[in-house]
């Protein structure tokens, strides 16, 4: 009962190839949503509901530093 040492690394070889590109894959669809979700990013249009959602966010953050300043 021999080791089939060529068919083993065969496996891997191929196993490594479809998992870099399943990797490479994922990492280039990712940057694209980032870059779609990135409201200050002129290059890409961004949709309205994340738009409004950052608009709300800056906001909250400056009721935040009133209220902050207003306990000081």
């Amino acid at each position: 009962m021999a080791i089939g040492y060529g068919d083993l690394l065969n496996v891997l070889l191929d196993f490594l190839i479809v998992a870099l590109t399943i990797f490479l894959v994922v990492k280039g669809m990712n940057r694209f949503r980032n870059k779609a979700e990135d409201p200050e990013d002129a290059e890409v249009e961004t949709p309205r509901n994340i738009q409004l959602l950052s608009n709300l966010e800056k906001l909250m953050k400056e009721q935040n530093e009133l209220l902050r300043k207003q306990k000081e």
